[in-house]
């Protein structure tokens, strides 16, 4: 794991954390309602200058931005 030095807000890691609690709904044809949480991550990641990367970004405890290796 490779910490990026760029951390989230407290409201931006709030929503990530939300969204990767929220209840999956699968619809018919295997349609997934909402957004993917990893997506949530990654866009707020983008936003603060991030470069874009193959995969996702994480975010750690301290809610700093990180990527595998």
């Amino acid at each position: 794991m490779i910490k990026t030095g760029i951390f989230a807000t407290i409201e931006e890691a709030t929503e990530i954390r939300e969204a990767f609690n929220f209840p999956v709904m699968y619809l018919s044809g295997g349609l997934r309602m909402g957004e993917n949480p990893r997506d949530v991550l990654h866009k707020i990641a983008l936003s603060h200058g991030l470069p874009e990367i193959q995969g996702y970004y994480g975010l750690d405890e301290d809610n700093e931005f990180v990527k595998v290796d």
